[in-house]
């Protein structure tokens, strides 16, 4: 999701879960002060079941694997039941109104653009646009949207070239700001990620991954 949007989907959670508990609590009445974040973890819940429907996990203490969608479903119903049959002051409909805001957040939020406010401030953060580095409009634009980029080993077979390794090294990958970055460079930042994570990496080396990624 990245930190702004995951934020947002949250902390929305959570105010949908309390708004709810506040007017349906009322209706049973069962009205007492409600206290804790589980109606936002349960907006998360209903999130990772809906765009990882068959991931398996595994419920303590039984060890058995079970599909995502199938153990979210579960987590709703046993709120459904409790929270019409027994009164044993736990904010049921605040998980309920959590999970139906994150629901809600799932399938509009992008459309009406209610994340892009903290996403926006989050960014400005990290990649400051008064930086000399980031003068480039093609840089900042391209770091408003999250991108992934992957390398894949193609299984069949291929026949064998030789090719000399010091050809391979020098061999001009991409060009920016008329620097050419090579082979060798690239290997470089990528040996560094590998070595000590994405954040060791220098704002110059992030901004040769992302022109990277988009070449690819």
């Amino acid at each position: 999701m990245g930190g702004g949007k995951f934020l947002t989907f949250y902390l929305l959670s959570g105010i949908g879960a309390g708004l709810a508990q506040l007017f349906i609590s009322p209706m049973l009445g069962t009205v007492a002060p409600t206290v804790g974040a589980s109606g936002a973890v349960y907006g998360i819940l209903l999130a990772f079941g809906l765009t990882n429907p068959d991931r398996s996990i595994f419920i303590f203490p039984f060890f058995i694997p079970i599909k995502a969608k199938i153990f979210v479903v579960i987590m709703i119903a046993i709120e459904l039941i409790f929270g019409f049959s027994v009164d044993d002051q736990v904010a049921r409909f605040a998980h309920l109104g959590g999970a139906a805001t994150a629901f809600l957040l799932l399938r509009y939020g992008d459309r009406l653009k209610i994340y892009r406010p903290l996403e926006k401030l989050i960014k400005r953060r990290h990649y400051p646009t008064q930086n000399p580095f980031y003068s480039s409009s093609s840089f900042y634009q391209a770091t408003q949207e999250p991108r992934t980029f992957s390398f894949t080993r193609k299984q069949e077979a291929e026949p064998t070239i030789y090719t000399s390794p010091r050809a391979t090294e020098n061999k001009t990958v991409l060009t920016i700001n008329g620097e050419e970055i090579t082979q060798s460079k690239i290997d470089e930042i990528l040996d560094k990620i590998s070595a000590s994570g994405y954040q060791s990496l220098s704002e110059k080396e992030k901004y040769i991954l992302i022109e990277l990624s988009k070449k690819i």
